[in-house]
């Protein structure tokens, strides 16, 4: 049997609505399950953990800003700040080179803040954080029955 192979920047790819996003150096993203700590009278330690119901996706992704490439406006990743109610969501897709699986998937994602870096000698860097509702990891999408229940 073939050793697992780790998973390495270079080979993740990131789409935004369908574009892949190639000025990506960095993708950060963390997800809360909402689950809390249930406690008995006069108990430090919990009984259990409930689920809460309440699932967060955030993250950030930083990129190279190109010349003359419009910005964030001009991807279609943020509409323009004149018209912020207007604002459209965005697909975010982290996705495996090698085996085309998707590590994340969301399709009512929005950008809810953008940096700038500008150093004096260096490269001129973009970074903004979103927020996504509904996500999908790998399993997520698989639609369970007894054939794939006895692989999991």
């Amino acid at each position: 049997m073939a050793a697992p192979r780790v998973l390495r920047g270079a080979d993740v790819l990131v789409y935004i609505n369908g574009q892949k996003y190639t000025q990506v150096r960095e993708v950060r993203y963390a997800m809360d399950y909402g689950e809390y700590e249930i406690y008995g009278v006069d108990d430090p330690f919990p009984q259990e953990i409930a689920p809460g119901g309440r699932i967060s996706y955030r993250g950030s992704v930083s990129g190279l800003k190109l010349r003359a490439d419009g910005g964030l406006q001009g991807a279609g990743i943020r509409g323009i700040i004149t018209s912020v109610l207007e604002t459209p969501y965005i697909s975010l897709r982290i996705k495996d080179r090698a085996t085309g699986e998707d590590l994340v998937y969301s399709t009512k994602t929005k950008v809810s803040n953008e940096s700038w870096s500008v150093p004096s000698k260096g490269i001129v860097v973009v970074s903004f954080n979103f927020i996504g509702a509904k996500p999908y990891q790998p399993l997520d999408r698989v639609v369970p029955n007894k054939k794939n229940m006895s692989e999991v």
